[in-house]
């Protein structure tokens, strides 16, 4: 019970993860870091052996209020469809496990699923129609005027019959995996109805195999729920093109493995780590730190900078001319140790070679690199908000690179009353975080804070993630949208230099759990649009859509937070300064918990493909034996 209800409305809050601490990451030079006079602080640690600090970072834990939740009966509080969604949701996890085990599928195992008087139409459809093929992957969609036949598949028998050509593009297959989510629930007096998000894929010989597909499932009220209808609302599947090959393989291990930080260090992964350090240093649960890519060496082939959490030495790989990479950290002098969430790689001297900005927890660190040879540390820049993501864009059109630091939450400069204890407040509209900031480039590497008087200062506490440049009207200054974690979006429109928030008017507020923005001209008509990562959330969707969800709000309010779970979204620029919502219409908000997003031709097409990186922390499974 608990995972259905609270886990939800915990989720659609989008602060699962991180949450401010007083004990967040020190800055270079405290008590919790030794300088060594390579610009950071360093904590001397030999990633190649245990690391045994002060303790195991631990969360402290109301056992009174867990306690409380684990006993939480949802019908009891008022929320019977989620009592009835955890009820049907065991009988849909047997389903999957059907699905990707087909040698089950028979009889036996499907009957305890199905009332007696079961009975639906196909569940692969009759007529596909091809929307998409190119030589590596064949997209075939139910065809919109496809009237498959209703109601012809009746009881057991006839369910294992559909559901086995269901599969049939799977035949064969290995690594086959099966997830069935509830996305909406309508109660009724002897039945109810689910809204099904269905997921099944698994590796054949000619490549991997996808099928996609939204359900309407109708069930007897009874323990456990029993189906007597599945209707197929939308269905889609993704096999091997032309050539039958596949377009990407892992080629990690082939291009880092040879280097012992990649053996010792990365591949224990961040909970290995998070657990042997102390919590001064990982203080957060997530681990998303992220990367940098550009050339350091001046060898036309773009080298990658990782951050790291608290403790653990950032890394700097060189590309080598035959695709495997270096690691080289410690001898450029880039193997900080101090906490670092987010770098960049860009020439801020114009002298022709990349220099490395690094944001720590507080502090912002830029590397002058000599001739691809050597980097020296500038005097660090201080940043009030916790510094999450960085961009550069020359905004005023000076000739220089110019940088916005994305804070997220405020490091205790602002007053009692704009933080609120550092909680986002309220959750779908919070403005109370830490502050970005806009940094111009002076020259000889010097910045000077220039948010205020550039107009950045409006809306600008709203927890900020991540934000991308672009001249979304073609006046020849650079954009700037910011996606925010907790409540809407900005949009900044710059005008010769100063900016102004046009989120609402120009239709891009996109309230939800910001994490990612990313430009691109999608259907080719030469002006860019925009796709937002939010975080997808079936929960959320559930309960947000129910009659007892904040019943004393107005529509307005409800509509905003049931927003928080729809997921990811794609703006249409309409050319007039506005743009149109066609997420649904173009079927790409379910990234899932989405953090990074890009627009990208994988395809060499001509065309921008959408790649979302998505998922939580994947920790080892308690129950597993």
């Amino acid at each position: 019970m608990l995972a259905a209800l609270v886990g939800g409305l915990f989720l659609l809050s989008g602060c699962v993860s991180e949450q401010p601490s007083d004990e967040e990451d020190d800055p270079p030079g405290s008590a919790a870091a030794v300088d060594s006079g390579k610009g950071g602080g360093q904590l001397a640690a030999n990633v190649g052996d245990p690391v045994r600090l002060s303790g195991v970072s631990r969360l402290p834990v109301d056992q009174q209020l867990v306690d409380q939740l684990d006993h939480l009966d949802p019908a009891e509080a008022g929320w019977e469809s989620e009592a009835f969604s955890e009820q049907a949701g065991g009988q849909l996890k047997q389903l999957g496990k059907l699905l990707a085990h087909p040698e089950m599928l028979d009889a036996d195992h499907v009957a305890p699923l199905l009332d007696a008087d079961f009975q639906g139409g196909p569940l692969r459809p009759e007529k596909l129609t091809t929307a998409f093929e190119d030589d590596g992957v064949l997209v075939r969609r139910r065809d919109a005027s496809s009237n498959d036949s209703p109601r012809t598949q009746r009881g057991v028998t006839g369910m294992v019959s559909a559901l086995g050509e269901l599969l049939r593009p799977l035949q064969g297959a290995t690594d086959c995996k099966s997830k069935l989510k509830i996305v909406g629930v309508t109660m009724g007096e002897a039945s109810a109805e689910t809204d099904v998000y269905l997921h099944v894929s698994g590796r054949t010989r000619q490549g991997p195999v996808q099928i996609n597909a939204t359900w309407r499932c109708r069930w007897k009220r009874r323990l456990p729920p029993r189906l007597l209808e599945v209707e197929v609302r939308a269905h889609e599947e993704v096999t091997p093109g032309r050539q039958g090959r596949l377009q990407y393989d892992d080629a990690t291990a082939l291009v880092l493995g040879a280097n012992p930080s990649f053996q010792q260090q990365i591949l224990r992964g961040y909970d290995h780590w998070r657990m042997r350090s102390d919590r001064a240093l990982v203080s957060d649960l997530a681990g998303n730190h992220g990367v940098a890519v550009g050339d350091v060496d001046g060898d036309g082939l773009d080298d990658v900078y990782l951050t790291q959490p608290g403790g653990l030495p950032n890394r700097l790989f060189r590309h080598n001319a035959d695709g495997t990479a270096t690691d080289i950290s410690a001898e450029m002098g880039l193997d900080l140790l101090d906490f670092s969430r987010s770098a960049l790689v860009v020439d801020l001297d114009n002298d022709g070679d990349g220099d490395l900005v690094v944001g720590l927890a507080w502090r912002i660190l830029i590397f002058e690199n000599h001739e691809n040879r050597r980097f020296t540390m500038h005097a660090p820049l201080v940043s009030h908000g916790q510094v999450n993501s960085l961009s550069a864009a020359d905004y005023d059109n000076d000739g220089d690179l110019d940088l916005f630091v994305c804070g997220r939450f405020s490091d205790g400069a602002l007053s009692s009353e704009q933080q609120i204890l550092g909680l986002p407040l309220p959750i779908h509209d919070a403005n109370n975080g830490g502050p970005n900031t806009l940094l111009r480039n002076d020259g000889s590497l010097r910045f000077s804070d220039v948010t205020a008087p550039a107009g950045l200062d409006a809306n600008n506490r709203r927890f900020t993630l991540a934000a991308a440049w672009e001249d979304y009207d073609n006046d020849g200054d650079q954009d700037l949208y910011v996606a925010n974690d907790f409540g809407r979006n900005n949009f900044y429109r710059n005008d010769g230099g100063r900016f102004v928030d046009v989120a609402a008017t120009a239709g891009v507020e996109d309230v939800g759990p910001g994490m990612s923005v990313t430009w691109g001209d999608y259907n080719g008509d030469g002006l860019v649009d925009l796709y937002v990562s939010n975080m997808f959330s079936s929960a959320g969707g559930r309960i947000t859509t129910q009659s007892q969800f904040m019943p004393d709000a107005d529509e307005a309010t409800r509509a905003m937070v049931a927003r928080f779970a729809r997921g990811n979204s794609l703006y249409q620029n309409t050319g007039d300064g506005r743009f149109r919502d066609v997420t649904l219409a173009a079927g790409v908000n379910v990234g899932r918990w989405a953090w990074s997003s890009n627009f990208v031709d994988l395809n060499n097409d001509g065309r921008e493909d959408i790649v979302v990186a998505n998922g939580f922390i994947t920790a080892e499974d308690p129950d597993d034996l």
